[in-house]
């Protein structure tokens, strides 16, 4: 069968035979091709009507005066929105099997060739049934309230009297492929959890996520072993908790209930305030007795207690790590007796594009990046070298009184932008902590800064981070740029770790209290840095794959920062720092850490601290292996020692 599909973003074109296509939302710039031989059939009960002006090259017998319908054939009601199209004059006859095969092919037409971020995505149900896509959107909806009838989420019963009912609604997506086009619309019956009281609807709510340092490093140390990785997705993830406390909860339209009547919740449902912790304990609960234990620094990471095998979670997301694919496969069928599994993408995980090449991985984010560009309309925007500019100096303005649309717009730039270095591109670091600073009262100064930042992004939208396979070998790199903010007068603190020849680990902020000098600045900076070293060290060592770090070097371009770190010198200079930080020399007197002093010039972390002219920049983006593909990193100044559910009609 072959497809051709239309570009216009609202129709879809396939062909189902030699002279047959099928059309949904058909439009006059979607007849290619010899204009003289298109002959339209259209059912007649269409939901848009078929007006000459959409069929103006259709071949005759279409009368244009007087408006004529072609009545031949009728299709069932969910398809009324489709026409058929024959490519030669032979008449179309619309029987029992072509019916059936344009109900398999519906879902197809409604969404190919579509790109996500091109799909309009409803408030509500009742916008939802207005737009192009109003067919899968019901379709999505069905889906999901059929879902909550399979896992008995819910029994409709008679609100007591007094009982505080909480409402709820439907959130819809449209979830893009890695490339970008639309993979499928979903529907998800939310509850407004912002109506619940503690101690009378929830009791506890925290619930963990996998840090994404921990996952970078796993990426890494994957390519250092030669590890493949895999993921999947628990399917309707929290409706798989049983719910503790009484929670009442009205459904959204178009469901309707007899009067006096709610949903007495059995099960966790989206968006009530403990769902997410009871899914995390139900999940540890599952993996415990299938033989993984928790890791002792990261409780979203789980490891098998016999097998090569390690997990990491964030929510219903659950990227597998082992030496081959039948490790994985066999986890994944084990995991699909407890849970309702689906297979994701293995290209993308968490926003993220993973690349796995021979002897290397690259991760980046450049989906994300022109989704972010096309939603601010940015994509023409010339681009730029560097994501600030060093000649300028940035400050608050106390006085100033943003209004609530400029202050919004600039909250949701930084918002977005701030995801971006979350991940993957550690040349963001500094920007996104400096044009933080100004969240509260931005000005239009702050506002072009935010722009230069998608200029720099826009001209670099595929630039990531490459591990290559090689020696096993951790390094950490820190700085920092004494009383840089002119606001506070505080110093802003910047640190790396590498592995497998880049990024796993990074920071870029203000110190929490004024440095006296910078030799203060560079030891309050590496104290950081000394706290993530340890982490990082014991996170690998307690993974048991045979890597293991005794000592961590990590790389000071101030001397007398490195000389405190290792003697209580400058005692009369030194005295108020606060004790807090000192712990530096019990880990280096243990061994655990070394100090190693680097040149400023060659310091990465430098990138963390403060806007750096091009050449510097750039030179360091190379230092640290940031690529636009799969192709080895640089080496760095220093040595570096599904299961499917039945529709369910009767619930509208």
């Amino acid at each position: 069968m072959t497809k051709n599909f239309a570009n216009n973003s609202q129709s879809c074109i396939q062909k189902i035979s030699d002279n047959v296509l099928v059309c949904k939302n058909l439009a006059a710039y979607d007849l290619v091709g010899d204009e003289e031989e298109w002959t339209i059939r259209y059912n007649p009960d269409i939901q848009v009507p078929l007006t000459w002006g959409m069929i103006r090259h259709a071949h005759a017998p279409i009368n244009k005066d007087d408006g004529d319908e072609f009545t031949e054939g009728l299709l069932d009601d969910d398809l009324r929105d489709i026409a058929l199209v024959s490519l030669d004059d032979t008449p179309i006859t619309v029987n029992e099997d072509l019916d059936a095969d344009l109900h398999g092919l519906y879902t197809d037409l409604a969404m190919a060739a579509v790109s996500a971020s091109s799909i309009r995505v409803p408030k509500t149900y009742k916008e939802a049934m207005t737009l192009p896509q109003a067919t899968g959107w019901h379709e999505a909806t069905y889906k999901e309230l059929n879902d909550l009838l399979l896992k008995n989420v819910y029994d409709v019963v008679p609100v007591p009297k007094g009982t505080k009912v909480i409402s709820s609604k439907f959130v819809f997506k449209a979830k893009p492929t890695p490339t970008g086009e639309l993979a499928k619309l979903k529907a998800r019956v939310v509850a407004r959890g912002f109506q619940q009281r503690q101690g009378i609807d929830y009791t506890e709510k925290f619930s963990p996520t996998a840090r994404s340092t921990s996952i970078r490093i796993l990426l890494a140390i994957c390519t250092l072993l030669g590890w493949t990785s895999d993921q999947t997705d628990v399917f309707v993830a929290f409706l798989n908790t049983t719910l503790h406390e009484t929670v009442y909860c009205m459904p959204p339209p178009p469901v309707v209930l007899p009067a006096g009547h709610a949903w007495l919740l059995r099960k966790s449902l989206y968006g009530l305030v403990q769902s997410p912790r009871g899914w995390y304990e139900t999940l540890t609960s599952q993996l415990v007795t299938m033989g993984f234990r928790i890791s002792s620094y990261d409780s979203c990471i789980y490891i098998h207690n016999t097998e090569s095998l390690i997990v990491s979670v964030h929510v219903d997301d659950i990227r597998i790590y082992a030496p081959c694919q039948r490790i994985i496969d066999r986890f994944k069928d084990n995991l699909s007796e407890s849970f309702a599994i689906t297979s994701e993408p293995d290209a993308l995980y968490l926003g993220m594009h993973i690349d796995h090449r021979s002897n290397t991985t690259t991760i980046h984010q450049s989906e994300y990046v022109q989704r972010v560009l096309e939603r601010y309309e940015l994509t023409n925007l010339p681009t730029a070298s560097t994501p600030c500019d060093h000649r300028v100096k940035l400050a608050k303005d106390k006085d100033a009184t943003p209004s609530p649309h400029f202050q919004k717009a600039y909250l949701q730039k930084f918002g977005s932008l701030n995801y971006l270095p979350a991940m993957t591109r550690v040349d963001l670091a500094y920007a996104a902590s400096l044009y933080g600073r100004f969240n509260s009262r931005p000005t239009q100064s702050h506002l072009d800064g935010i722009t230069q930042a998608y200029a720099y992004i826009n001209g670099t939208p595929q630039v990531g981070i490459t591990y290559t396979k090689q020696e096993p070998s951790l390094h950490g790199y820190v700085d920092a740029d004494w009383a840089g903010c002119p606001d506070t007068r505080r110093s802003t603190t910047g640190y790396i770790f590498t592995l497998a020849g880049g990024p796993v680990s990074w920071s870029s902020g203000l110190q929490k209290v004024v440095a006296l000098s910078t030799c203060e600045a560079e030891y309050i900076a590496l104290s950081e840095a000394v706290k993530e070293a340890i982490w990082i060290r014991n996170f690998i060592n307690n993974l048991g794959v045979g890597i293991t770090f005794d000592s961590v070097p990590i790389h000071v371009d101030n001397e007398s920062a490195i000389k405190l770190a290792k003697n209580p010198e400058f005692h009369q200079r030194s005295k108020h720092i606060d004790i807090r930080h000192h712990f530096i020399r019990d880990h280096v007197r243990d061994k655990d850490i070394t100090i190693q002093w680097i040149n400023g010039k060659d310091n990465p972390a430098d990138m963390l601290t403060k806007a750096l002219d091009t050449v510097k920049f750039q030179k360091i983006c190379h230092t640290l292996g940031l690529t636009t593909g799969p192709t080895p990193p640089a080496t760095l100044a220093v040595p570096m020692p599904c299961q499917a559910y039945p529709s369910h009609s009767t619930l509208f």
